[in-house]
């Protein structure tokens, strides 16, 4: 990575005091920042264990008045309602999660390079298992009112010194503070931050056996820091004002404009570039990110200006993902879904707890009779829940002959209405409270049809949109912080497999010393294209996209394409391909992959396309009719010697009808002729066709029959004839 230019200005003369001062910085900050969130803590608190809440642990029960019904021995039941109604949230947010897309804005940057960059967010994202990130963060969001992750770089391996950019989750939402200034929903333009854990000392002791806290000076009030039980340990972020002048000048190859930092570059060099015709120069302020580790009074890590090994972006790397913020009295608060529904949860718990307790309390006796009148059948009575008997009988007369009312069935418990009504007015409340109605909870309601059903589960969504928004958000700020990190990460050659839009990887040679952007070549060691992409060329832009995940939208194609193949059957040949490769089943992508090899290359924009098969189609055309003239002309012209190749040929003809003569009678023999008879011929041809050149006449000598003795010829011996000499 590259190291940050020290100034020897900057760097403090007295680097005690210099830390004093951060700490006492970093503890007003601190406890200003706690101070602004304390009562958004205490609820946010409240609200996860409300949660959580279930009937071993009694979270959602007031602490009072769970005392007080345990003495009564009154029943505290706990049923959950609010849990379903967050998890609706979580789990909409998590299928619908916006992506991080990216674009070209000008200054050399291409459509192919941001589709480049846009893979390599992915790969981040995939390296660093983004979705439990992202997902940890929206279920704090909804449960207690935000969450949070933050970027970070590591080594890539143990044997090099190559970074990557990785994304970390902050588990625990109340180990994070930010400035309270920060005015942006995202909280980019916070000043400072800290990350922070108040570790038992022993714990702490046995981690850093070097650090000796206590052993300093300390300055101000350093209650909380550190005591003879806890040490807080501190990561503090801070923005540093840098102040450099930009000159800007056109460039000598293509002319457009170039600007150039003086704090980036020699100051002779950085003087050159200024005094150059056309320069414009102006100051500029930007930030560095300087990180500090902080454990009770002492510093013991850091990375700033004076080090040379600065966090390489300008904004702190801390999201923070909110879910409804406000601020009345001059009181912060940030809610999260859960809040809304505490109170009707909490009356479902009374009304249920109440009917059951007023059951319990009625009689479970199924009759009530004198003893007069089951006396001497006392067992029989004492068993009529569990035996079957046919007839229960009883006295209908006592001794003295008066009659003996005879044993009466009690009623059943019955639970009061009033208490089912409750049931009932807190659970309409609890989906009042939350905006979300039967459909999204899988309860059949009156809606009648598809179109009204989607209409309510859209109303409900219209009531949870800002979480979704506000997730957004966050994924733009940390787009941005990754795309200024990656130019400044990936700064050395090196290979990467990166992930495109539908999770297909391609390898592309990340490469800072490439003279464009984004160029493809032949690899060394294959005939496969290699993709190579300079990360420090061009500006980009990025945008966030909300919709359903990647798993819902490949659904959605498999559905859609099948329904327009089985209407077309004869678009199988050419995007049966696209079918299966949105399918989910196994040996799928092979099946894609075999249907791909019969699609006309054409369709494939791998062939040429209809307009350049017609114009293909010309000029073969205009070729055979080219070859046909040709033809005429060279049949024009043998016509025109005919008069002499015909006498020429029949003079031939007659004088190898003689030597056929003669050899057949064994009157020659043939070695002796061959010289003779193919030196005339070649003489001939030459004579009679001036125009072939003389290299390609060649003199072709007779074959001797093989049963040719003594100068003799069997009479079966082939004749020769003018077939032996070359046309």
């Amino acid at each position: 990575m590259a190291k940050a230019r020290k100034s020897a200005a900057s760097e403090p003369k007295d680097p005690l005091l210099a830390d004093l001062d951060i700490l006492e910085e970093a503890r007003k900050r601190f406890n200003r920042a706690m101070g602004w969130e304390s009562t958004a803590r205490a609820r946010a608190l409240e609200d996860i264990k409300f949660y959580f809440g279930d009937s071993e642990n009694g979270y959602q029960w007031p602490d009072e008045i769970k005392t007080n019904r345990d003495v009564q021995r009154s029943p505290t039941l706990t049923i959950n309602m609010a849990r379903q109604f967050a998890l609706n949230v979580i789990n909409d947010s998590r299928q619908h999660r916006a992506g991080i897309k990216i674009d070209p804005v000008g200054d050399q940057a291409t459509y192919d390079g941001a589709q480049v960059m846009s893979g390599i967010i992915k790969r981040i994202e995939s390296d660093s298992h983004a979705d439990d990130v992202y997902d940890q963060a929206i279920a704090m969001q909804v449960q207690g009112g935000w969450g949070y992750w933050r970027v970070l770089t590591r080594y890539v391996s143990n044997d090099t010194l190559d970074q990557e950019v990785i994304l970390e989750p902050i588990s625990d939402i109340f180990s994070c503070l930010l400035d309270p200034d920060a005015k942006q929903k995202d909280k980019s333009d916070m000043r400072f931050a800290f990350v922070f854990e108040d570790v038992a000392r022993d714990k702490f002791e046995a981690e850093y056996p070097d650090v000796k806290v206590g052993s300093t000076n300390a300055v101000g009030n350093i209650a909380g820091w550190m005591d003879k039980n806890h040490v807080r340990v501190a990561e503090y972020y801070r923005l540093a004002p840098r102040i450099f002048t930009l000159v800007v000048v056109p460039d000598e190859t293509t002319g457009l404009p170039k600007s150039y930092r003086s704090d980036e570059l020699p100051a002779p060099v950085f003087a050159g570039l200024k005094a150059e015709p056309g320069a414009k120069t102006r100051e500029v302020q930007s930030w560095d990110v300087e990180w500090y580790k902080i454990a009770g009074d002492q510093i013991i890590d850091r990375r700033t200006r004076a080090t040379g090994d600065l966090w390489p972006g300008t904004t702190i790397p801390i999201v923070k993902l909110v879910g409804e913020e406000s601020l009345i009295d001059g009181q912060y608060d940030c809610r999260g879904h859960v809040r809304f529904l505490k109170d009707p949860n909490r009356m479902y718990n009374y009304w249920t707890s109440a009917a059951v307790e007023q059951v319990a309390l009625q009689t479970k006796v199924p009759w009530l009779a004198s003893a007069d009148a089951i006396s001497g059948y006392e067992s029989m009575w004492a068993n009529a829940n569990t035996d079957n008997f046919a007839t229960l009988i009883y006295n209908n007369v006592s001794e003295t002959g008066q009659p003996i009312v005879p044993p009466q069935r009690v009623n059943p418990p019955v639970m009061a209405q009033a208490y089912v009504a409750g049931m009932q007015m807190a659970e309409g409340q609890m989906r009042l409270a939350a905006g979300q109605h039967q459909e999204d909870l899988g309860i059949p309601s009156n809606a009648q049809s598809g179109v009204a059903m989607q209409a309510r589960i859209r109303q409900s969504d219209l009531a949870t949109q800002h979480f979704v928004e506000n997730l957004a958000s966050a994924l733009e700020y940390t787009g941005r912080i990754i795309l200024e990190l990656i130019p400044k990460v990936y700064d050395t050659r090196r290979v990467m497999r990166i992930m495109g839009e539908d999770n297909t990887k391609l390898e592309v040679v990340l490469d800072p010393q490439a003279a464009q952007e984004y160029a493809k070549q032949k690899a060394a060691d294959t005939s496969k294209a290699q993709v190579i992409f300079n990360p420090g060329f061009g500006q980009y832009s990025l945008v966030v996209e909300a919709g359903p995940s990647l798993a819902t939208r490949r659904q959605e194609a498999f559905g859609a394409l099948a329904q327009l193949l089985q209407g077309n059957p004869g678009l199988l040949n050419v995007a049966g391909d696209l079918l299966f490769k949105s399918a989910d089943f196994p040996l799928a992508g092979e099946l894609a992959e075999r249907l791909r090899r019969i699609v006309p290359p054409n369709v494939l924009g791998e062939g040429p396309s209809p307009q350049e098969q017609q114009l293909l189609q010309q000029v073969q055309m205009q070729q055979r009719a080219l070859q046909e003239l040709l033809q005429k002309e060279a049949i024009n012209q043998v016509e025109k010697e005919d008069g002499a190749m015909k006498h020429m040929l029949e003079e031939f003809r007659a004088n190898t009808e003689r030597l056929n003569v003669l050899f057949k009678n064994g009157v020659i023999d043939p070695v002796q002729v061959q010289g003779v008879v193919a030196q005339a011929i070649a003489e001939a041809v030459k004579a009679s066709l001036p125009k072939i050149p003389e290299s390609m006449i060649q003199p072709v000598p007779y074959q001797v029959p093989a049963n040719a003795v003594n100068g003799a010829i069997a009479p079966a011996a082939a004749p020769f004839s003018i077939e032996s000499v070359p046309q």
